[in-house]
């Protein structure tokens, strides 16, 4: 966006733009509002001068105020304490005040420190918006939100409720997006977070649970799982592209779905022949692994025969 566009902007939604814009932007838009703010001032006849434009070449000279990491964490550890509590913020490109409560303390591009925020009064509480820690467009109160209980279904609702695999499949091509994306959950060790690699039925309760790998410190450490209903309150999964590792995730998960919503869709004969078709393969398999399986035996008998002559013969070697 050029100068050109930021005047043509309001003072207001400038400063809002200015707590998400990058580093190169962030200049250009305030070098605009410094020069209004020092422009608005009277002339001769009594009137406001209009504000002048400033060029890139003559905007202030950036000061580079980046935290630190150890800085960063002190005070994310300080701000998680107002993590459920109520705020009025005023979200990017708007001028009215809304309520909303905090989710979660993000840490952003260039160590920025944000709120994640569910705007609570448009009704559906589905929005939300992103905020820097200390925006003067965000007042964070004493006030906790409200704990509001989930509502359960009765037994009598989830048997009548139909779950076959048809149904399954259906309800799985809905969430299956969230495949590959990272995901974040609170638990009672804590926030914790993963890569959703697997949708899971539930038949019990009929619901649909998403697969959570959890991250890992330690690279050679055993990989762990945590399974999360997909409408759990707590759970927030990542918007945007996927990257590398949930692209190739999603595509593992794809080609199994499809295969077995692909067989869903047979007739029971051909249901009689894939089955047949599977049971040679895995017939063939075994056959192959009982046959290395018996080469491997006999290879470590042989290794045995020899290591016990070369102890025989360094054994006679020491006796003479």
């Amino acid at each position: 966006m050029t100068n050109k566009d930021y005047n043509a902007l309001s003072s207001r939604k400038l400063e809002a733009l200015f707590e998400v814009a990058t580093e190169k932007e962030q200049p250009k838009i305030r070098a605009v509002l410094d020069a209004r703010a020092q422009t608005h001032e009277l002339d001769e006849g009594g009137n406001f001068r209009a504000p002048c434009v400033i060029s890139e070449n003559d905007a202030p000279a950036v000061v580079d105020t980046k935290l630190s990491d150890d800085e960063v964490n002190d005070i994310v550890d300080d701000l998680r304490p107002n993590i459920g509590h109520m705020c009025n913020v005023v979200p990017f490109n708007e001028a009215t005040w809304h309520k909303g409560v905090i989710v979660d303390v993000v840490i952003g591009a260039n160590n920025r420190i944000l709120y994640a925020i569910k705007i609570t009064d448009e009704g559906d509480e589905t929005r939300r918006i992103m905020k820097v820690y200390d925006s003067e467009l965000l007042e964070v109160t004493a006030e906790l939100a409200p704990v509001k209980e989930p509502k359960r279904r009765v037994r009598a609702e989830v048997a009548a409720l139909v779950w076959d695999d048809a149904t399954i499949a259906k309800e799985v091509e809905v969430v299956m997006q969230n495949v590959g994306r990272r995901a974040k959950f609170l638990t009672l060790d804590g926030l914790m977070s993963g890569r959703i690699v697997t949708i899971i039925s539930d038949r019990r309760v009929k619901k649909l649970l998403y697969r959570i790998e959890l991250d890992r410190n330690d690279p050679n450490a055993a990989k762990t799982y945590k399974c999360k209903v997909i409408c759990a309150p707590d759970l927030q999964i990542e918007d945007g592209p996927l990257d590398a590792i949930g692209e190739r995730v999603r595509e593992t998960y794809s080609v199994r779905h499809a295969t077995h919503v692909a067989q869903l869709e047979l007739t029971p004969v051909e249901k009689v022949s894939f089955a047949k078709k599977e049971y040679n393969k895995a017939a063939d398999a075994l056959t192959k692994a009982q046959t290395l399986a018996a080469q491997r035996k006999t290879d470590l008998a042989e290794a045995q025969a020899k290591l016990k002559k070369f102890l025989d013969d360094r054994e006679d070697e020491l006796l003479r």
